[in-house]
């Protein structure tokens, strides 16, 4: 039998972004030199304006269809996007008036509003309402990451308005209480939940499930991204559209929302000296687990993850 997972005390914020650094400074690759080089730029201060918006612009809400299955709502709705086209996802509404808490959902790096719509109504079963999303790379024009193409970094941006956009949208909704907000991010979820949650405040419990500090793991040699470019492309491409999306720029500024890392323990996508760096820079209140898993987790996970935010957004008995 697997030994159950246990929370991990984090280390001081100073020591463990020195060990990571050097970690990755001794890699040799151009990707792990280009980190090293881009550490202290660009900043949590220049990058935050990166997502303003214009919050006053007409959402033109719809919404399509419902269905209903033993009494939760799965109603399609969309908005307009601040940047392109409409933003289109699922609202799922729990049995009676409410107010009920809500969470956002995205999952991995094709970011399809079905990707947690299991989790999600399995939560609304318990009395929180979901909103999922189609991410920006699920949308026309479909763009991709990972290309090694700096206008990537449009797509990026784009994403985190686009969900900012759709918190907009919860508060024009009565059933949704808005004071309990949560979200839950797996993967490229993950690392959009870190620029989110540091960026608007109006969350009150995140889950970070299979992140990690920093993208360029994937990027070095053995990586799944990792391609045999010039250096030149290279480092034009992590600057542009990798250094400025890096969680661990980020992470610091998630308060006052409380914060649920999940790692695999195995997890090819990430190092755990970049797993552990995520979790020592994040800001307080913090919780960080290491499950017998790799990149998906497991059903512990999940149940984890269930019962802290019911606990977090004090869901049906729980308030």
């Amino acid at each position: 039998m697997s030994p159950v997972p246990r929370a991990v005390r984090v280390r001081p914020r100073l020591l463990l972004a020195t060990a990571v650094l050097a970690a990755v400074a001794s890699a040799g690759s151009a990707c792990a030199s280009q980190a090293g080089r881009a550490a202290l730029d660009p900043t949590y201060g220049s990058l935050v304006h990166l997502y303003d918006y214009d919050k006053t612009a007409p959402l033109e809400a719809r919404e399509e269809e419902a269905e209903t299955q033993d009494g939760v709502r799965n109603v399609e709705i969309s908005y307009r996007s601040p940047k392109l086209g409409r933003v289109t996802g699922y609202l799922v509404l729990p049995a009676g008036s409410g107010p009920f808490p809500v969470i956002l959902w995205m999952g991995g790096l094709n970011g399809s509003r079905d990707d947690m719509l299991s989790e999600a109504l399995d939560l609304a079963k318990s009395g929180a309402a979901g909103l999922l999303l189609d991410a920006a790379v699920a949308r026309p024009p479909y763009p991709q990451l990972f290309t090694y193409d700096p206008r990537e970094r449009a797509t990026w941006i784009r994403n985190i308005v686009d969900i900012r956009r759709g918190l907009d949208y919860l508060e024009t909704r009565p059933e949704i209480d808005f004071k309990r907000v949560g979200y839950v991010g797996f993967s490229f979820g993950a690392d959009t939940g870190m620029i989110l949650a540091s960026v608007d405040h109006r969350f009150s419990a995140i889950v970070i499930a299979s992140g990690g500090a920093t993208q360029l793991d994937m990027l070095k040699p053995g990586g799944f991204f990792y391609r045999n470019v010039p250096a030149e492309k290279r480092a034009a491409y992590v600057r542009a559209a990798i250094a400025p999306f890096e969680p661990v720029r980020y992470a610091a500024h998630l308060a006052p929302a409380a914060v649920f890392f999940q790692h695999g323990k195995s997890d090819p996508s990430f190092s755990r000296a970049n797993q552990r760096l995520l979790d020592g820079m994040a800001s307080s209140p913090k919780r960080a687990v290491y499950y017998n898993a790799g990149h998906q987790l497991n059903s512990k996970a999940v149940k984890d993850r269930k019962a802290w935010l019911l606990l977090r957004l004090q869901v049906g008995s729980h308030r």
